[in-house]
């Protein structure tokens, strides 16, 4: 198994500054490393377990080299094949609803079952985020594919509102703002990601939590007559 030496340090000058959204602080210091060292082995394994030969280093998710390899378990420890399944399981959830939810919202009003998936938009992040095993991703894209669940009644709305002779026009209109200001938050999601994880996902969450109270406080509706 790979053996590693974490060597210790001296801070020949330290300061402390802000702290982080993730409990940790900023720092600016100068340090300069000794000869004293831990050596750390690692092993292949399905959990994570933190194993000391001293009682006083603590196993938990208190010590710093169990969330590091939580950290690399959550970001970087899925497969190329694994992540054809999530994908899978994401594409297969959003084409099973599809249809159905097309069905019943071209009978009753639209706007409850695109409110629907602005809520599947917000918990996503959260979900994602908390996702510490295979199996709780799978369920996270479960999520990610219900996130479809009225995007056809959704476009189907913006026709429904548009005015005539001005519904192509209504509809492009559209996408060119919403593509502006998706690609504002691509560029901003990489500023945030350099904060933390954490910053870049609540974010995402509390803007979903804004859209989604503003789309159920103000966003208008029609009730559909279908003859069967």
């Amino acid at each position: 198994m790979p053996l590693f030496r974490a060597y210790a340090k001296i801070n020949l000058g330290l300061r402390i500054l802000e702290k982080r959204p993730d409990g940790y602080h900023n720092i600016e210091t100068v340090f300069h490393r000794i000869d004293l060292f831990d050596e750390i082995e690692l092993s292949s394994s399905s959990t994570i377990k933190v194993v000391s030969t001293s009682d006083e280093v603590p196993g938990d998710e208190s010590n710093i080299c169990h969330n590091a390899a939580r950290l690399l378990r959550n970001y970087l420890g899925i497969s190329a094949f694994q992540f054809g399944i999530l994908t899978a399981v994401e594409m297969i959830t959003s084409m099973l609803i599809y249809i159905p939810v097309a069905y019943y919202a071209d009978r009753h009003f639209k706007k409850p079952f695109i409110l629907i998936t602005f809520i599947f938009f917000t918990i996503f992040p959260i979900i994602i985020y908390f996702s510490e095993s295979f199996t709780a991703l799978v369920f996270a894209f479960v999520v990610r594919g219900l996130k479809e669940f009225g995007e056809p009644t959704r476009k189907s709305l913006i026709m429904d509102l548009a005015p005539d002779g001005a519904k192509a026009e209504t509809f492009g209109t559209y996408y060119l703002f919403r593509d502006v200001i998706v690609s504002g938050a691509a560029l901003s999601s990489a500023f945030l990601w350099n904060i933390s994880p954490f910053t870049n996902f609540m974010t995402a969450s509390v803007c979903g939590v804004i859209g989604t109270v503003w789309f159920a406080v103000w966003a208008k509706d029609i009730k559909q007559s279908v003859k069967n």
